[in-house]
């Protein structure tokens, strides 16, 4: 089995070795929470001034995929800083803009979700980092979960009735969270590049937004 295909298929960064252009550890850590720092308070920035947007079909598809999508792509074949963290801007920005209107829709007190993902953050970084051996055979197990997962959300868009099943977002909370993990165990494993550092953060911000997001969606149900 191939490196390649035991992580999420994001950035392919956890195949980056041999670079010169490194870093200590305490900088590439430092650079890697800044940045994700950055794109959770530009996110929630954006999600503030885009609240009384109405999204339509149109929007969602040229922000949620055109946007930043062209965001990631332009992270993950940049070997400049500077680039990759102009791509990181356009990925995280027009999740922000989409997510706005959708919480302002729905009215949900979003502090509970927002504690206990940086909660489960906290804790499962630091278990990725100390306790890698957990991790490092788990590659290939999350991204079939992954699989799985994105196969049942397509069935409930087609099949609501399948919707009213609690079970499967705890499932998803799960395998998030353990993802988180398995993304600093790996970050942990690269050449500590800048660069690197960036890209790290766009796997680490899918895990962390999609946790926040299902958490969204089991308060949802209370």
């Amino acid at each position: 089995m191939s490196k390649s295909t035991t992580n999420k298929c994001t950035t392919g960064v956890f195949e980056r070795y041999g670079r010169r252009d490194t870093v200590s550890k305490r900088v590439f850590y430092c650079i890697l929470v800044f940045v994700l720092l950055w794109g959770f308070i530009g996110t929630a920035i954006l999600a503030e001034l885009m609240a009384q947007w109405k999204l339509n079909a149109f929007l969602v598809f040229f922000l949620g995929f055109v946007i930043s999508n062209l965001g990631m792509f332009i992270a993950i074949i940049s070997d400049n800083w500077i680039v990759s963290f102009a791509g990181y801007n356009m990925f995280v920005i027009p999740i922000g803009a989409m997510l706005g209107p959708v919480l302002n829709r729905l009215g949900l007190d979003i502090r509970d979700p927002i504690l206990i993902t940086t909660m489960i953050t906290g804790v499962m970084g630091c278990v990725g980092i100390a306790f890698p051996r957990l991790f490092e055979r788990l590659g290939y197990q999350l991204f079939l979960g992954l699989c799985g997962l994105l196969c049942v959300r397509t069935l409930q868009i087609f099949m609501p009735s399948l919707q009213s099943l609690s079970w499967i977002d705890y499932l998803a909370a799960g395998l998030f969270s353990l993802y988180i993990g398995y993304d600093m165990y790996k970050a942990s494993q690269v050449t500590k590049t800048v660069d690197n550092a960036i890209d790290v953060a766009i796997n680490l911000y899918l895990s962390i937004i999609n946790l926040f997001l299902t958490l969204l969606s089991i308060k949802s149900r209370d």
